[in-house]
């Protein structure tokens, strides 16, 4: 694996990492601080063409049910072409 440029406060600087033995790979302490990456957290990977790309991973929120509910406008009407399905028969243990 060829040394990849990274920006870091403004200035360019090399950092060079190996392949391990279970194929990882060890960001520089330089490149985790920049992204306040500590032991732990998710990184998103993504590769196109010879570019490797690692950002820090942002999960996505978690909602309950009540919250979705609760953005439901019960006055609307029901979309067309949810009719039948809403009116087919239960094939299952579905209670009305």
């Amino acid at each position: 694996m060829s040394a990849r440029t990274h920006h870091i406060r403004g200035q360019n600087e090399n950092h060079h990492s190996k392949i391990r033995k279970n194929v990882g790979v060890v960001p520089p302490a330089a490149i985790c601080d920049q992204l306040h990456l500590k032991v732990g957290d998710s990184v998103e990977i993504d590769a196109q063409d010879s570019t490797i790309t690692i950002q820090p991973y942002k999960r996505r929120r978690k909602y309950a049910l009540s919250e979705l509910l609760a953005q439901c406008d019960e006055d609307s009407p029901f979309p067309d072409d949810l009719t039948e399905w809403d009116r087919a028969p239960a094939v299952g243990r579905e209670q009305p």
